[in-house]
C-alpha cells in the first residue's frame, strides 16, 4: 500500500507480476481511497465495487484488465489462498 498520498500504485508492474505468478487480475483487490459518488457509481455499474465505507473502496479489475481510476489507488491485495 502507499503511504505517501502522492505515491500510485505502479499498476503495470502490479499486472506483470500477476501474469508471471499465473494468479487471475480479479483475484486482486484494488483499494481505491477518495473515490466521488460518480466514480463509485461507475464501478457498481460495471460490478467491479466489492465492499465500500465512506470514500474508500475495495474492488476488482475488469474483465479486460483495467484498473479505473489509477491516480486514486491506495493499495493491492491478492484475495486467494493457494
Amino acid at each position: 500500500m502507499c503511504e505517501d498520498a502522492k505515491s500510485t500504485v505502479d499498476i503495470e508492474l502490479v499486472k506483470k507480476n500477476a501474469l508471471s505468478q499465473g494468479v487471475v487480475l480479479q483475484q486482486i483487490a484494488i483499494l481505491y481511497v477518495g473515490l466521488n459518488d460518480d466514480e463509485k457509481q461507475v464501478l457498481r455499474a460495471l460490478n467491479l465495487l466489492k465492499t465500500e465505507s465512506g470514500k474508500t473502496v475495495i474492488a476488482t479489475f475488469t474483465n479486460d484488465g483495467d484498473a479505473l481510476f489509477p491516480q486514486k489507488i491506495a493499495g493491492v491485495h491478492y484475495l486467494a489462498a493457494d
